[in-house]
């Protein structure tokens, strides 16, 4: 079984290095190019599970900790936003959900998040 999945993800993040008082510098906004901003490294951990009725996608830093980059469900949610879903079909998406998890490691008692969204799908009866 196989479904291919095409997502956007809405990123929003805070660079402190890129914040100071105008009223210290006399300067209100800059312009930079876009390859000059740090971006976060978020990566898809796996691809699924292969499972018929429900996909599992997490997604999260394997460089920064939680105390370097603090990956959060937008708005405290817990559900993926779907009404971008593309009608499949095949396909009915049945529900979805969001879930931020902080993993410890010996080595790295900091923590790192990671957010799992599990999708469920039904087949659609032709």
């Amino acid at each position: 079984m196989y479904i291919d999945v095409q997502a956007w993800i809405q990123l929003q993040w805070t660079d402190t290095r890129l914040s100071w008082d105008p009223e210290l510098y006399g300067v209100r906004e800059i312009a930079l190019s876009q390859d000059l901003i740090w971006k976060p490294d978020i990566v898809l951990h796996n691809s699924g599970d292969g499972g018929i009725l429900e996909c599992k996608m997490k997604l999260g830093s394997w460089v920064y900790n939680i105390q370097q980059f603090d990956l959060q469900c937008e708005s405290g949610g817990d559900a993926a936003v779907i009404s971008f879903y593309g009608q499949n079909p095949t396909w009915e998406i049945l529900n979805s959900t969001a879930t931020r998890n902080v993993l410890y490691h010996q080595c790295c008692p900091e923590g790192y998040a990671d957010i799992t969204y599990t999708f469920r799908f039904r087949e659609r009866q032709h």
